[in-house]
């Protein structure tokens, strides 16, 4: 939910309420769609937040993809903050996700109760369905006009 904090006002300033919750939606239910397709032996029902997150994650990468993201990292018990741009967190956090994913594929019964593949399919709805629901359909660089987590 404090991801959806961080990137879901900026998004939804720019998509409009009605826009935006169609794009949370339905990367919602790709995500699901996707954990089922990559899970179809599992018999533990699963529906969660985190793949429509995934999605709003994706939207703004790809909406702002020069904004700058405040990233925290914890080194034992010493905070360790530094910025990246929209997109290279996106795409790090994307890698992760697939990397864990696929870990998870390969062997099943080390699973960690994490849906990946719910994320990894909300992230490329949300980045698919952006182009869609934008209105105007402007390219990156002319939708660039800041947010508030830009330095």
């Amino acid at each position: 939910m404090w991801t959806l904090w961080i990137f879901g006002p900026a998004l939804e300033d720019r998509l409009g309420p009605v826009r935006f919750a169609i794009l949370y939606l339905l990367a919602g239910v790709a995500a699901s769609v996707t954990h089922a397709f990559f899970n179809a032996a599992s018999t533990m029902p699963v529906l969660g937040a985190s793949g429509a997150i995934s999605g709003i994650i994706a939207a703004y990468a790809a909406r702002f993809p020069y904004a700058w993201v405040r990233v925290l990292v914890l080194i034992v018990f010493i905070p360790l903050f530094f910025s990246v741009p929209a997109m290279v967190f996106a795409g790090i956090w994307f890698f992760t996700q697939v990397l864990q994913g696929a870990t998870e594929l390969l062997s099943p019964f080390a699973g960690s109760g994490i849906a990946w593949w719910a994320h990894i399919g909300g992230f490329v709805s949300g980045w698919a369905l952006l182009h869609w629901i934008e209105p105007g359909g402007r390219t990156a660089a002319a939708r660039y006009n800041g947010g508030p987590w830009e330095r």
